[in-house]
């Protein structure tokens, strides 16, 4: 797998094209981090949710170096091995990805076992994922696949866990999912009007010669329920 390949595939022109429509949406909400890792560069890219304003995903491109690619200005056409913590991906193509040997080795423990001892139910017809589209659409129209870029941009790092330990896991962001969801339940329960104030009210009235009579309501023929109390005073007479 390489960017230019991903980014042109023939067979996949038509979902490009919808997925293009919406990548323009959130073009000006991503950002990025380049490390350089022994013959590696690693770029760590944040890409936004196309549905909820607050929401972002980790998606990770290893591109392997070769001595092929130094003859160009562009490292696009070097093999690329990538990881995303966005639910689509994670559901529709990590297994596969992990199982051809596609995905990061040092990211394969921010999945689920399930995740990648389980296949999907619909086996995906190709690779195309939106998160990492977006990524590598990102890269590309900035410039980021220059050589020149991650030569001097590049951060080096001794550590590939120095790179995990920025990146969240599927539980992670399965779990900010609850969270939020949640969130908005109770901002929606606190919004609406409180079920008591609508109820009607008893309305108790008063008469002369009747004590402690309770309108409880109209009935469907407005008749009043009248309740009386007797005076606990005037002993019962006998029936003869």
């Amino acid at each position: 797998m390489t960017i230019n390949d991903y980014l042109n595939d023939k067979t996949t022109k038509s979902e490009r094209e919808k997925l293009d429509q919406e990548f323009e949406k959130v073009a000006k909400r991503f950002s990025h981090l380049i490390y350089r890792f022994r013959d590696y560069v690693i770029f760590h890219i944040i890409v936004p949710s196309t549905t909820t304003d607050d929401v972002n995903y980790d998606v990770i491109l290893q591109i392997k170096l070769s001595s092929q690619h130094e003859g160009y200005g562009k490292i696009d056409q070097c093999e690329t091995h990538v990881f995303s913590n966005c639910p689509s991906f994670v559901f529709k193509v990590a297994y596969e990805l992990s199982d051809a040997r596609l995905v990061p080795n040092f990211l394969l423990d921010k999945f689920s076992y399930t995740t990648l001892t389980t296949p999907p139910k619909v086996k995906p017809e190709n690779y195309l994922e939106k998160s990492i589209y977006f990524a590598m659409k990102y890269v590309h129209e900035n410039g980021l696949d220059n050589n020149s870029v991650y030569k001097t941009t590049g951060k080096s790092v001794n550590f590939l866990a120095q790179i995990a330990s920025g990146v969240r896991s599927q539980q992670e962001i399965l779990d900010k999912s609850k969270e939020r969801i949640e969130q908005k339940r109770q901002e929606k329960k606190e919004k609406s009007p409180d079920e008591t104030s609508t109820k009607k009210s008893h309305v108790v009235i008063r008469d002369n010669s009747v004590k402690n009579v309770a309108r409880v309501g109209k009935t469907s023929r407005s008749k009043m329920i009248v309740k009386v109390k007797t005076n606990p005073s005037i002993k019962r007479t006998k029936r003869v």
